[in-house]
């Protein structure tokens, strides 16, 4: 595997959980979102695109992800409420 693939299944994997704790409808809604669209999603799912800056950011800051856990794979998937 390489970094690229990683971000990308930590990506993938973010959505899913953002849609199975409700905390968004579908990932229709999380692509509107964080500004792109579904096929966007499928094709990163597929393993034919990468989330891009944009993406990557946006859902960081919408849905509290943790930038290292994407990123890097560090620490918890959700940032710590203050």
């Amino acid at each position: 595997m390489n970094y690229q693939t990683d971000v990308s299944k930590r990506f993938i994997k973010a959505i899913k959980y953002i849609i199975a704790e409700d905390l968004a409808g579908s990932s229709s809604e999380v692509a509107e979102r964080i500004g792109t669209h579904q096929p966007t999603i499928s094709f990163i799912k597929k393993g034919q695109r990468s989330p891009t800056v944009d993406m990557i950011c946006n859902l960081c800051d919408i849905y509290n992800i943790n930038p290292s856990w994407l990123l890097l794979g560090k620490g918890d998937m959700f940032l710590k409420s203050q």
